[in-house]
């Protein structure tokens, strides 16, 4: 499953990017009160006054905490007007709720029902597809929202999840409420309808203020005024123009606490015909295995292309449009493989365009030679395109000879002209794709399902790995190990880095953590400088360092350790020139995970990017600190790694995410790719030039007796893997380093082992050595002193050993 770089043609309905969990829109204008709702409430009711905004908040909080039922008419509605176009989208945001464990949502085009210890759902655009999941246990907001196209239904949405999900069923509502945001302000009171409200604003950092109306008498949440900085951004790339008026407003009409409520509200109703299925498939993906659908698209000359006619071909379909600039990237790609099968008999390739009738025939014709692109055109006057129910372009369907959807490309896949070849040739010999890419999107969905549930791949190991210690020391098998030197200045060493010099042999820069500073020291073994990094040491340490020079030659490092608040960034002077978030003491977050120092755009300039745990997601920022762009899209981003240069220089951020999979982000910080390795999620990934060309090496926990490094490609293919020693590392190491074991040969792998072992594996994965250091390892690194190769470890103390054969 590829969740790539491609346009949304939903019209204008598109996901805002704010990770709040009380998102949504009124079903009335924004100086429009609602109706007001007959409470009926049997709850203890409320006038005592309140003197600050958090206060009414946690009151709020607590009183859907305490209802023993809850039930309203809830909607959602944006209203956007730019120029003469205006967007005007309502829909439901209704919740009824039995506590502890009955509940239906009506969110969207999406429904819910949990009762019996199961919940069903429906997606009205999913037809044909129902699903049916356990829900042992108390009711949890993380059980309505594990299935992966029912999250994105309903939280990857214009206005977000209903927020009384959350209010009912999160033990601390606020934590997520409140995230990322100042302190609430509570302001002048309101009326919704002639019921007292108090108003509470709550300016959120990225996203901007947000108001929440909160009966003065039941303590009910009436309405949200949604934040719309984000929301705003979105639609003037999507309206190519300025934004004149945006109001985002959540209304929860009629909504009241312990009201009696009907027992036929949680009875589900599957569809007659439909497929009850335990993870549902996206609505493009339920075609794979199917008869493609009944389309009628005409070429240009106005003959008409239907599945008949291609039928006994293996069929390219390739959905763009002449304003897509994704399109415009992969087609290129489609190319290079048509002119390969052009002469063929037997595969027909056809670029389908979704451009308006009013672009005429020349214009798509046009287009394309200026991308040199050659691919048969068709258009689709009688719209039967919408059959095949994706929800963005680029999308390319490959038809089996007997006219069974096989595969689907969604987005740009850089690759493409080197895959397309191979599943064509599959087809043309008979063979069948459809089960090995349904068993993809179903391990997509059972990954992400582990991960809400709280078995991300980050949980499993902090939750289940076992515990590790350190195996007694050993001697390597194939070559020898003489101690160079022990540096017992450094207190508490951590990551270390190879610093190239101009003139002279490199030095080391290590983490001292204990210290919150950076030591220089020679490939003598000697001190040379301790680097302070201005911290609060009673929140903040550093133990992991990342490094990149700029085209002047000028070297930047980054200092930072993976669930605390803030990086560090010095200079080539050492001077700290950067904290970064430089508010994160104030306003937390999870933490941040990886943080990697890159020139993306090939300017010349490097970049520093930040991914964090939780839902912030990715982050690119200056040099000055300057924020170039967030990607919330991801939660989770356990590691950050570099892409090798496309021909124009750039190159792509590869981030492992909650899920376990890889995302490749652009320069711009959007997605460009995304790939998963069966049975082997992710939670490091790194690239280094072995062997004279870029290798990747991962690092996973499969399961909690089990723990490998891989080598793998970035579409997911899995070249070789080695198990490890089972466990956690218990210190913040890097797990995985390339390294050399001899001036002129080969680079290699590193790999140190929760027991303290060291891995040495070839490029291929193939095992070279390992030796047990007999301590817990917290930095590794090899360098070049003096023609020979040396082997730096931080365990307890600083040591560098000379590695010959």
């Amino acid at each position: 499953m590829r969740a790539t770089l491609r346009i949304s043609i939903a019209g204008l309905t598109i996901v805002s990017g704010l990770m709040l969990s009380v998102s949504g829109c009124s079903k009335t204008k924004p100086d429009q009160a609602p109706p007001a709702a007959s409470d009926s409430s049997s709850e203890e009711k409320t006038s005592r006054k309140f003197e600050t905004g958090r206060q009414v908040l946690e009151a709020m909080a607590a009183a859907y905490h305490r209802a023993k039922t809850y039930s309203d008419q809830g909607t959602v509605r944006q209203i956007i007007q730019s120029g003469e176009q205006k967007v005007d989208i309502k829909k439901p945001f209704q919740v009824d709720f039995v506590r502890p464990d009955k509940l239906r949502l009506k969110a969207y085009e999406a429904t819910v029902v949990v009762d019996e210890k199961k919940l069903s759902a429906r997606i009205e655009d999913l037809p044909g597809q129902v699903l049916s999941k356990p829900v042992p246990g108390e009711l949890r907001r993380k059980d309505v929202y594990s299935d992966l196209v029912l999250y994105s239904a309903v939280v990857n949405t214009f206005a977000g999840p209903p927020p009384q999900v959350d209010l009912l069923l999160d033990p601390k509502p606020l934590s997520v409420l409140l995230q990322r945001a100042e302190e609430p302000v509570l302001t002048e009171p309101g009326t919704i309808d002639g019921r007292a409200c108090y108003r509470v604003k709550v300016r959120y950092l990225e996203a901007g203020p947000a108001t929440f109306w909160i009966d003065q008498e039941t303590l009910i949440l009436r309405r949200v005024n949604m934040p719309t900085l984000g929301l705003r951004t979105a639609m003037m790339q999507e309206l190519g123009g300025e934004v004149d008026s945006i109001s985002l407003i959540a209304d929860f009409t009629d909504a009241r606490f312990d009201a009696e409520i009907p027992p036929e509200t949680f009875q589900f109703v599957v569809p007659a015909q439909a497929e009850v299925e335990r993870h549902l498939l996206p609505a493009e993906a339920f075609l794979l295995g199917k008869k493609v659908p009944d389309f009628r698209f005409v070429d240009l000359e106005g003959y008409p292309v239907t599945p008949q006619k291609l039928s006994g071909k293996v069929a390219v379909l390739d959905f763009w449009a002449t304003w897509c600039g994704p399109c415009k990237l992969n087609m290129p790609n489609l190319q290079r493989v048509y002119e390969r099968y052009r002469d063929s008999g037997k595969v027909a390739f056809y670029a389908v365009s979704l451009d308006q009738p009013d672009v005429t025939n020349e214009k798509l014709a046009d287009t394309l030679r200026q991308w040199k692109v050659q691919v048969p055109v068709l258009r689709d006057p009688d719209q039967t395109a919408v059959d095949f129910h994706f929800t963005g372009i680029p999308t390319q369907f490959l038809i089996g000879p007997d006219g069974v959807v096989q595969d689907l490309e969604e987005g740009v896949n850089p690759e493409l002209a080197a895959t397309l070849p191979e599943k064509i040739e599959k087809l043309l010999a008979g063979e069948n794709l459809y089960p090995e890419n349904l068993k993809k999107f179903q391990e997509i969905s059972r990954r992400f399902e582990k991960m809400v549930l709280g078995q991300s791949e980050r949980q499993t190991e902090e939750q289940s790995a076992p515990p590790v210690q350190s195996a007694p020391p050993s001697q390597p098998q194939t070559f020898r190990r003489t101690l160079r030197w022990k540096c017992p200045d450094v207190k508490v060493p951590g990551n270390i880095l190879v610093l190239p010099q101009p003139n002279g042999p490199p030095r080391l820069a290590v983490a001292e953590g204990a210290a919150g500073a950076i030591a220089e020291v020679g490939a003598d073994g000697k001190l040379l400088a301790t680097h302070p990094i201005t911290l609060d040491p009673k929140q903040e340490l550093i133990a992991n360092l990342r490094t990149a020079a700029d085209a002047k030659g000028n070297r930047w490092i980054a200092a930072f350790a993976s669930g605390y608040q803030r990086c560090f960034l010095l200079d080539k002077d050492w001077k700290q020139v950067l904290a970064y978030p430089p508010d994160a003491l104030e306003h937390r977050h999870a933490g941040i995970a990886d943080v990697a120092l890159a020139d993306l755009d090939g300017d010349g300039t490097p970049e520093m990017y930040v991914g964090y745990w939780g839902v912030v997601g990715v982050q690119a920022v200056t040099l000055e600190g300057k924020r170039l762009w967030t990607n919330r899209s991801l939660n989770n981003v356990a590691s950050l790694a570099v892409g090798p240069p496309d021909a124009e220089g750039k190159r792509n951020l590869i981030c492992t995410d909650g899920s376990g999979s890889l995302v490749s982000l652009d320069a711009e910080g959007q997605r460009v790719a995304e790939a998963s390795v069966p049975d082997y999620p992710l939670s490091c990934l790194v690239g280094a030039e072995l062997d004279g060309a870029v290798q990747w090496c991962g690092w996973s926990i499969p399961r909690p007796d089990k723990t490998a490094a891989l080598g793998l490609t970035l579409t997911g293919k899995e070249l070789w893997h080695y198990d490890l020693p089972p466990g956690l590392p218990t210190k913040p190491v890097d797990k995985i380093v390339p390294g050399r074991l001899s001036p002129a040969g080969s680079g290699v792998w590193i790999v140190p082992g929760p027991d303290g072992s060291i891995h040495f594996l070839a490029a291929d994965g193939k095992p070279i050595d390992r030796f047990n250091y007999g301590a817990a390892i917290q930095g590794l690194a090899t360098v070049e002193i003096d023609g020979r190769i040396v082997l730096a470890v931080a365990a307890d103390d600083l040591e560098a050993w000379t590695i010959e054969k």
